[in-house]
């Protein structure tokens, strides 16, 4: 009986530490791939010029090329005016050379085993690990080493009001926050040269899209290999 309760305890053990092993791994792939994540995903709006605007409709209507000269004449004029003052915005933002703020939701989320078929839909039949409850606990990401890049300021998003709350915030007291973003567990296949997580992006309160990330290993480095939209708001 001694000898039965050892096993079991042996057994137990060893699970432990597999798990443990196995979040310190995914762990370390996450702070490997992070700002690279980051950079896939958010799209700078201060740098997306104007586009060019759509013809008055009467441009369509009149059969005077006089008219249809002088409307186009105006929509030349505001498209530079509208470009020229964008230069400006970006010869600004240049010189300041300030970091992208970005606050990023304190907990790696939780994710469903059932990504195990959109990997297989990746990449072909993929063995995997029987016990894959890990992925349904999520864990606090740790901020301090991202935030050494010269080019973002992470910050928790409990630092800032709840939901909507913080693009009221962000608007009254006139916040340079550029957007929040949320990020889920990994799911690894058995031999972790594949894996799959979530993320959703918002930049205002109905801005914002979610992607399916599908990463890779290659040459013993992550890398992401696919991102495809999800939804967007």
């Amino acid at each position: 009986m001694k000898k039965i309760i050892a096993i079991l305890i042996f057994i137990i053990l060893s699970s432990c530490q597999k798990k443990d092993n196995d979040l310190e791994f995914e762990k370390k792939v996450m702070n490997d791939i992070f700002i690279d994540l980051v950079d896939s995903i958010y799209e700078d709006l201060d740098f997306i010029p104007p586009p060019p605007p759509p013809y008055p409709e009467i441009y369509y209507k009149t059969n005077n090329q006089r008219i249809k000269d002088s409307i186009i004449e105006t929509t030349a004029e505001n498209y530079e005016k509208n470009i020229k003052e964008f230069n400006q915005r970006i010869e600004k933002l240049k010189k300041e050379n300030n970091k992208i703020i970005i606050a990023v939701v304190d907990t790696i989320n939780s994710l469903s085993e059932n990504y195990k078929i959109k990997l297989i839909e990746q990449y072909g039949k993929l063995d995997f690990n029987t016990d894959t409850n890990s992925i349904k606990t999520g864990y606090k990401i740790n901020l301090t080493e991202f935030n050494k890049t010269n080019k973002y300021l992470f910050k928790y998003s409990s630092e800032f009001p709840k939901n909507s709350e913080l693009w009221r915030w962000k608007f009254e007291n006139n916040y340079d926050l550029k957007a929040i973003i949320s990020f889920s567990r990994i799911l690894f296949d058995k031999n972790k040269e594949f894996g799959v997580l979530m993320s959703g992006i918002a930049y205002g309160k109905l801005n914002g899209n979610g992607v399916l990330i599908f990463i890779k290993k290659e040459s013993d480095k992550w890398i992401i290999d696919k991102i495809i939209e999800t939804w967007i708001s």
